[in-house]
């Protein structure tokens, strides 16, 4: 009888994020966790992958679709499926860890050191605490300083390659020294195009920064790079060529105008020579690198390793047959071979092995994942082991470190070299990771530096860089091959004489001293700079401009402790409200923009700082904050939560008039006959005759005739739009779909607003007369002879602007506009939306609409008497002729 397999559990795909380091990139870590997993497990196996201690940080859940945020530190016992997470396994369950206390989360510590048995890419490190109590130890996640002695480049988006090459350079001894000894003496302004002055602060932060990883966007930005070439992956052997140029270029007529040349440049000579007389035809070149072919075209078989290639590479071809070389000294043409030989190598000599290749059978590009074990030196005398090149010795003082390479100095042969960089690529031909392992001339150690992680590794690591995987017969054993393996090395020439050990911070010059002094100033800005950001509230902030009558938008900034009244002074100030309106005449409300709906009021939270209204610093809110203005005369309404937020237009059916909105806030509770009392009070108008329509969805209109039936019945919802009329009585009379003001709100809701940026009319006369000078003559002049009559603005638009301005009292300010001028800055936030509408009367926004979008960003291109500048104006077309 077969066994009938358990039900599989049900997990939650969590994507964590912690928002406490000062990287670029706040590291992230995904993880499968069950859905039965209570806070308290979650918090403690989120501790151990961060290091940090459970009761120092806080979890929050971010949930996408309803906004909601989960405190999953205070939830103890309850499970992720209880705390609503997403447990179908697929769905993302977004987490961000943040300080707690306003403290940063602290490392864990741990009461021994881990067991031999664990790797030393998958344990933390021990490092003894030489001014702490005997025998007293701490835990050291394996990618911190503190572990390796080393730090990580961030990623900015697939800048791996150019990690991995930066590591590299950082960990050569010569051209990290020769790099500190050139001195930038440019302006700051070409401080940040000088690519060696980025490429000395990034090593110098490299070398002495306490961030856990190092930005390379001031790198990447001095090469003339955009944020968009940032997530263009490119070539490794490629970029370092680019590089190696601008830096030459950079450093002529300097000390280092040479160093290129001296570090990494080597000679070749490409030779023709006849097999009958002997001569040769030959010219000298230069390389940087050295490209191995891993497997030769056509064959099934590749090299068996680095050597192999290398001998490969200066193997002559023979020229005969119909391919024969013409010899000048035989006079003839003649058998010959052709082929390269190696002049000079250079001090550090750097070989590509070409993994990449053209498969003519699918017509696609393909990787070789081939092994191919690296090896000492170009010209080793025996065939190398698989182990050769490879030292992952331990060794922690120079002294000991060096034996090896005074043991190689009675080897026979000029050029010696030690492996010290692997470069590798993971994936295939069309894409992948770069990462590199760089040995450490100072302590003997490899290291994997994999962006923002370093860490030890051992020699198991090391020869999966070979390549190869199951064997399997074909052209195609690539395809069944591990994907990871190194592309790129570097060696450096064993030399007692030239072998150099990189500068400590004792050893730096004097302006590298001061360099690195204003960088440590620096970042003890930024430093504090993020501390205080730690304690800002930054929300949405909206006004409706009582001069301007637009939404205006800005970002309040204020600290977490500020009380209601302190945050309110702040958002009048930002505002530009200062001489317009009195501080005594605002309040800060929550604001649901989306839905345009006013949330609730503070009266009730006055005693409670922003912050504990906000619910605490974060990146983002689920409410925003609205800076709500009253008139002098008038008094705040509280606003409770569950309400309904009206927008009452008064309709005057005689001039066929919409006026501009009014903010009502009621309850769904209330019935049409209180909500009509209210909005006479709030407005000054008489009751008794008011008719009122409410504009459903899909612009349907609605008369309001049970006095007695609630809101909520009525279909009000968070926002709505609502038009009222109380003068005229005939119209009153007859059924509402015949009546006037079905008429003009039919109209009203079925029309679109297009504003038309229009150019000064100066530069519209310079075109035109530079047009005719180059027609024929009279040919311009009639074209353009109807546009001339309107001042080339168009007819249509300008009739639209000589509407009568309404004499509606319900329509008034109640604020004096000599107050601010409509173009000084009181009357504008200090960074916020600059526009306004003040060449529009209160008639045309009749024909126009509601507030003639209160979002509306336009700029203002309609000519002003008083010179100000150009104005929009708002161009109407029947919402029913743009359908068709």
């Amino acid at each position: 009888m077969s066994k009938v397999p358990a039900k599989t559990e049900a997990q939650a795909l969590c994507i964590i994020r912690d928002m406490t380091t000062s990287q670029a990139m706040a590291p992230k870590a995904t993880i499968l966790v069950p859905a039965s997993t209570t806070a308290t497990e979650m918090m403690e196996r989120v501790g151990r992958h961060f290091g940090y201690t459970t009761d120092s940080f806080e979890l929050l859940l971010q949930r996408i679709t309803d906004g909601d945020t989960v405190a999953v530190h205070v939830c103890e016992d309850q499970t992720l499926e209880e705390m609503r997470f997403y447990v179908d396994g697929v769905s993302r369950n977004m987490l961000v860890i943040y300080d707690r206390n306003r403290e940063p989360p602290k490392r864990l510590m741990a009461n021994g050191p881990p067991s031999a048995g664990n790797s030393a890419s998958e344990t933390a490190y021990w490092v003894r605490n030489s001014r702490g109590a005997a025998g007293e130890s701490k835990y050291y996640p394996p990618d911190t300083r503190e572990a390796t002695g080393y730090v990580g480049l961030v990623n900015q988006a697939m800048t791996c390659y150019l990690n991995s090459l930066l590591q590299t350079l950082y960990m050569t001894p010569e051209f990290r020294n020769a790099l500190y000894r050139w001195e930038f003496d440019g302006t700051e302004q070409d401080a940040a195009k000088s690519i060696p002055f980025q490429l000395q602060k990034l090593f110098l932060l490299l070398q002495t920064s306490s961030r856990p990883a190092i930005g390379t966007t001031d790198l990447t930005t001095s090469f003339g790079w955009d944020s968009s070439e940032a997530w263009q992956q490119h070539d490794v052997q490629e970029l370092c060529r680019v590089m190696f140029d601008a830096l030459e270029h950079k450093f002529k007529h300097t000390d280092q105008a040479k160093l290129i040349c001296q570090l990494y440049e080597g000679k070749l000579k490409d030779y023709v020579k006849c097999l009958e007389c002997g001569s040769e035809s030959a010219r000298e070149d230069t390389f940087l690198d050295v490209p191995l072919v891993v497997r030769p075209f056509g064959s099934t078989r590749s090299y068996g390793s680095v050597e192999e290639a290398l001998r490969a590479f200066v193997t002559p071809e023979t020229l005969d047959g119909s391919n024969q070389y013409h010899c000048e000294r035989c006079g003839r043409k003649c058998d010959a071979h052709k082929g390269l030989k190696f002049v000079r190598f250079p001090y550090l000599l750097t070989l590509q092995l070409k993994r990449f290749d053209f498969d003519p059978a699918t017509m696609h590009r393909i990787k070789l994942n081939d092994k191919q074990p690296e090896v000492n030196g170009p010209c080793g005398n025996d065939a190398a082991s698989d182990d050769e090149g490879i030292d992952v010795g331990g060794g922690t003082d120079a002294s000991s470190v060096n034996t090896r390479n005074l043991r190689r100095s009675g080897e026979t042969g000029p050029y010696l070299y030690e492996l010290f960089s692997i470069m590798v690529h993971s994936g295939s031909a069309n894409g992948g990771h770069y990462y590199a392992y760089v040995k450490s001339f100072t302590e003997g150690q490899w290291y994997c530096f994999n962006d923002a992680q370093v860490s030890r590794v051992n020699y198991d690591e090391i020869r999966k860089t070979y390549g190869g995987g199951p064997s399997r017969a074909g052209y195609y054993v690539s395809a069944y091959s591990s994907s990871t393996n190194a592309y790129m090395l570097m060696y450096r020439q064993v030399d007692k004489e030239q072998n150099a050990e990189p500068m400590t911070p004792e050893q730096f010059p004097a302006h590298l001293r001061e360099l690195l002094e204003s960088m440590r100033e620096a970042e003890e800005r930024e430093r504090l700079q993020k501390e205080i950001d730690r304690s800002m509230c930054k929300v949405k902030l909206f006004c409706l401009h009582p001069l301007k009558h637009t939404m205006q938008e800005m970002r309040l900034k204020v600290h977490k402790d500020a009380t209601v009244d302190e945050a309110t002074q702040t958002a009048h100030q930002i505002m530009g409200l200062e001489g317009v309106v009195p501080v005594e005449c605002c309040r800060l409300v929550l604001y649901d923009d989306m839905n345009e709906s006013l949330e609730c009021s503070l009266e009730d939270v006055s005693h409670q700082s922003i912050g504990q209204i906000l619910g605490g610093v974060k990146p983002t809110y689920n409410c925003d904050l609205l800076l709500e203005v009253r008139r002098p005369h008038e008094r705040f309404r509280p606003y409770k939560p569950g309400g309904t937020t009206v927008k009452v237009h008064v309709v005057n059916v005689d001039m066929n008039e919409i006026g501009r909105a009014v903010v009502v806030r009621g309850l769904k509770t209330q019935s049409v006959a209180e909500f009509k009392a209210q909005v006479a009070e709030q407005l000054m108008l008489p009751s008794s005759n008011m008719r009122m329509v409410l504009e459903n969805y899909h612009n349907n209109l609605e008369l309001l005739t049970v006095p007695e039936r609630s809101l909520k019945a009525e279909g009000f919802g968070k926002s709505n739009s609502v038009y009222i009329e109380f003068l005229h009585e005939e119209d009153a009379s007859l059924p509402f779909r015949e009546s006037r003001f079905f008429e003009i709100l039919d109209r009203h809701v079925n029309t679109i607003v297009l504003h038309v940026g229009l150019p000064p009319e100066h530069e519209v006369l310079l075109e035109r007369q530079s047009m005719a000078a180059s027609s024929s003559e009279g040919g311009d002049q009639q074209r353009y002879g109807n546009a001339e009559e309107d001042g080339g603005t168009g007819g249509g638009p300008r009739l639209l602007a000589q509407q009568t301005q309404t004499s509606n009292p319900a329509l008034s300010d109640g604020y004096d506009s000599d107050h601010c001028d409509s173009s000084s800055s009181g009357c504008q936030g200090t960074g916020g939306d600059q526009s306004e509408d003040s060449s529009l009367t209160d008639s045309e926004r009749t024909l126009v609409g509601d507030d003639i979008s209160p979002r509306n960003n336009s700029p203002d291109l309609t000519a002003d008497d008083d010179g100000a500048g150009p104005r929009p104006r708002p161009v109407l077309y029947p919402r029913t002729l743009s359908l068709d």
